[in-house]
């Protein structure tokens, strides 16, 4: 019945979709800045078709899509000009929208079976509550919150339902080609210069973030520099775990994107990324303590290097010419000085912020800790870690439940990264521990649906894997049956 439709619904589309086209002209004649809204609505478009016949396939193509979207908005702004309310924003949202239409509502499946999907879907309940927050700034900044708060956690039922270990390899291995390219073009912006769309951007926004002592940090394909360190991150760590599994050419990616990071000058990533690669080596052995040891090593060479090399590392910095990689030296040698660190100030506004959320359990608004906030009422108390934003913003209830998503999945991701000795499963507890903090940072448009993707598919196969081990009566299975299914160096049951 469903193909049936789909070859009805097919030619109707595609006629719409010609008419459209053939309507661009004019409207983009009539206003230029039609040409935004155009844009997006073709894109939205032609997804949706992909979605009909083939799910899996417009996820993938949306997931690959957004590290490119702010460069698109970018390379529109001699034809269109620039504005923050872009339609471009909205593509995968809707796109979203549109195929949890067809998986909850056409097909009928259940949308919280388990505990992990009660807490997700506690927190958009909450999140849509608080957009009628006398305290949020009006229902138009609440409405604009929700871009930022719920439309990433509707990606958690996207990959709960629909990510499989094929579309999930396919994802992360196209990020590490993804993240070597926007690599090469962020170090492009570090060397050489900027393109003349990246510094129109940067004129219209004033982004003093991404000065560094007067110098502009790359920011890649993204619209934001943090952004970019992260998605590189995410493709290092992949690129790591694909040459774990034995595919050494993997390693060709982890110098370019290592060299891209550093030259970001953000100073918390770097750390991030070490313990993130030393519990993923420990993790590839199968044994929970050595990846505790692995981590432990790893903070101790980190730490022994600070206070054994420290002083020499940041006085060769400083004579290196460079001012990314004076100020990411100084900065990473002396995390504990505020003349040379911010990792003091970061960590005040963390505390300061959670202790305020204690005092006003009832939450401030979706727009109260994002973008939104300051698109809208001009001001915004991000504590710049998602957990503490959604006690903030969305109150004490929301900030349990989301604590309870982000405990449930990362035991069950290195549960399943331990236990099944697979490329995609390690990668995947890789990108969550990466990113660990910024899940739900609407902001960065690309990174927080791939996350959310991950999470769901992370609960499904560990919930799946469950069920599997309850039904099989253990007393029965024979040695020879517990050898054929347990591959060396594997620990627990694994899941056929």
């Amino acid at each position: 019945m469903l193909t049936r439709a789909v070859r009805r619904l097919s030619p109707l589309a595609l006629g719409i979709a010609g008419i459209v086209i053939g309507l661009v002209p004019l409207a983009v004649a009539q206003n230029p800045i039609l040409i935004r809204v155009t844009v997006a609505a073709l894109i939205i478009g032609l997804f949706a078709l992909i979605a009909v016949q083939n799910p899996r396939l417009a996820i993938l193509l949306v997931l690959w899509l957004l590290p490119f979207l702010a460069f698109l908005r970018r390379l529109l702004i001699p034809l269109a000009g620039w504005t923050s309310w872009d339609a471009l924003l909205l593509v995968a949202p809707i796109v979203a929208v549109f195929v949890l239409y067809r998986v909850f509502i056409l097909q009928k499946r259940p949308l919280a079976p388990d505990w992990t999907s009660k807490f997700v879907l506690i927190l958009i309940i909450l999140a849509i509550i608080q957009v009628i927050n006398p305290r949020g700034g009006g229902l138009a900044a609440g409405a604009t919150g929700l871009l930022f708060v719920a439309a990433p956690l509707g990606w958690f039922f996207l990959g709960r339902e629909l990510a499989d270990r094929r579309l999930i390899s396919a994802v992360l291995t196209g990020n590490v080609f993804l993240a070597v390219g926007i690599a090469g073009y962020g170090l492009w912006q570090t060397l050489v210069g900027m393109l003349p769309w990246d510094s129109a951007w940067t004129d219209l926004n004033g982004y003093a973030a991404l000065s560094v002592f007067g110098a502009t940090r790359a920011f890649g394909t993204f619209s934001s520099g943090a952004e970019y360190a992260f998605f590189l991150a995410v493709g290092l760590v992949t690129a790591i775990v694909i040459a774990l599994h034995g595919r050494a050419l993997a390693l060709l990616a982890v110098p370019i994107l290592a060299w891209a990071i550093f030259l970001e000058s953000s100073r918390a990533i770097v750390f991030v990324i070490l313990l993130s690669v030393a519990a993923l080596i420990g993790m590839r052995t199968g044994r929970k303590t050595l990846a505790a040891i692995a981590i432990g090593l790893a903070a101790t060479v980190a730490v022994g290097t600070i206070y054994v090399f420290g002083p020499q590392l940041t006085a060769a910095a400083k004579q290196s010419g460079s001012p990314f990689v004076a100020h990411q030296v100084a900065g990473l040698m002396n995390p504990f000085d505020p003349k040379q660190s911010t990792f003091g100030l970061h960590q005040q506004l963390v505390s300061n912020t959670f202790l305020s959320s204690l005092a006003d359990p009832l939450g401030t608004g979706t727009a109260s800790t994002n973008l939104a906030g300051q698109k809208v009422t001009g001001s915004s108390s991000s504590a710049e870690m998602d957990l503490v934003n959604v006690f903030v913003s969305l109150g004490v209830f929301a900030g349990i439940a989301f604590t309870a998503v982000i405990i449930l999945t990362l035991r069950r991701g290195a549960s399943r990264a331990l236990s099944t000795p697979g490329m995609v499963e390690l990668a995947a507890i890789g990108v969550l521990i990466v990113t660990f903090g910024q899940w739900l940072n609407g902001g960065f448009y690309a990174i927080a649906p791939l996350v959310w993707v991950l999470v769901g598919w992370t609960n499904r196969e560990w919930l799946a894997r469950r069920q599997v081990r309850d039904r099989v009566d253990v007393s029965r299975v024979t040695p020879e049956q517990r050898v054929a299914v347990r591959p060396s160096g594997a620990a627990g049951w694994l899941v056929p």
